[in-house]
């Protein structure tokens, strides 16, 4: 039954996507050349394996769980967190998460830090293209207002709202002394815990995770560079944004250019690539998990992390 949930998901979303993409592919054989689609697919699975590595940076820091393992989970649950629309496949990857380390909260931070630098990015790149001359196209005005609002969250869950938490904290412990009070108290704890996990990670590891995302966003440029063949930045950028707005609206297969058919068609058959060679080392690993894990340890009394007196 375990089985059956772990593989269920992906492998119903990628048959959904199955017609879609077999459309696509004979689009890309009969438009661009085989050299081309080869090169466009590795500097996507580049780009891919960075983002594995970069979740996993965070999860080691965060939940303390092996870098292999958080690679794994982020190759298993790619294909689901690209074709459902609006992102609604990360939930798969929390739950795949939150699986291997057992500290739901925590797996919630790890998810927020890692989309906060591609946030602040993709946010970056669509003021730039703005600016340069020759980059048109709806799609960067809904992507720039999408990272600017995943930079807020990012901001306010780890920069405002730990603050927020612990003088909470401080007027229930101080004012406050039924059951309930308790028992929210405990609550409080363990989301600042979480978030504050996460804002050390922030800013302890601002320097090789920003890095690490403009590198794996250069790959994607490339990609498209070397699909759309003798592009300038800008034109790059442009269509870029625009493939990546429509795979946000999950239209990236079924509409648009054909350009834009070949370019999801390509990321599609790489991630699902990955995913069956990754799946044969991932299921009994993760069939072996101990969920009951908690990473969540609080030695000292809570007024002493308070800084009040008891």
């Amino acid at each position: 039954m375990r089985l059956v949930l772990i593989l269920g998901l992906p492998i119903a979303v990628m048959a959904l996507a199955l017609p879609q993409l077999t459309t696509g592919v004979v689009t890309s054989t009969a438009e661009v050349s085989p050299t081309t689609l080869l090169l466009a697919a590795g500097f996507y699975a580049l780009a891919h394996g960075l983002r594995a590595v970069r979740l996993a940076i965070v999860s080691a820091s965060v939940l303390g769980t092996s870098l292999r393992t958080v690679a794994m989970v982020h190759f298993h649950t790619a294909p689901v967190v690209y074709l459902i629309p609006w992102k609604l496949g990360e939930l798969y990857r929390y739950e795949e998460l939150t699986a291997v380390s057992g500290a739901p909260s925590r797996s919630l931070a790890v998810l927020l830090v890692d989309r906060c630098f591609d946030a602040v990015v993709i946010a970056t790149a669509c003021i730039a293209l703005m600016i340069l001359p020759g980059s048109t196209g709806t799609g960067l005005w809904r992507l720039l207002a999408v990272a600017l609002v995943a930079s807020f969250v990012g901001v306010f869950a780890f920069v405002i709202l730990p603050p927020a938490i612990r003088s909470g904290q401080k007027y229930i412990f101080l004012e406050k002394t039924s059951p309930r009070a308790r028992a929210t108290m405990r609550g409080l704890e363990l989301i600042h815990d979480s978030l504050d996990a996460g804002a050390r990670t922030l800013r302890g590891k601002v320097a090789i995770l920003l890095s690490l995302s403009v590198t794996l966003w250069c790959f994607e440029l490339l990609g498209v560079v070397v699909l759309i063949g003798g592009a300038t930045m800008a034109n790059a950028g442009t269509f870029l944004s625009t493939a990546l707005s429509a795979s946000l609206t999950g239209s990236a297969v079924a509409g648009g250019s054909s350009l834009l058919r070949i370019h999801s068609t390509i990321a599609i058959i790489c991630l699902c690539l990955i995913w069956l060679a990754n799946i044969a080392v991932y299921i009994p690993r993760r069939l072996g998990q101990q969920s009951s894990r908690s990473v969540a340890r609080f030695p000292q009394p809570l007024s002493s992390r308070l800084n009040v007196r008891a």
